[in-house]
């Protein structure tokens, strides 16, 4: 299974309010908030889990053609 991690961020470069996913077969918010916090260090976030999916639903649901999902 897939957990699809949902962020909603401040992005300082534009200036906005952004969001976006991630996709990790762990079910820890812990181990999601990392990977985030590796891509924007000092972003305000906040952070849910939106679904828990298989690799099929994750194609279909997320029009994910090309994907990389996180360990």
């Amino acid at each position: 299974m897939i957990n699809v991690w949902n962020f909603d961020f401040y992005d300082s470069v534009e200036e906005e309010w952004s969001d976006c996913q991630y996709y990790l077969r762990s079910d820890r918010r812990e181990d999601a908030v990392r990977e985030f916090q590796q891509d924007y260090p000092s972003a305000e976030f906040t952070c849910t889990l939106e679904a828990t999916v298989t690799v099929q639903e994750l194609e279909d649901r997320y029009c994910v053609g090309e994907w990389i999902v996180l360990d």
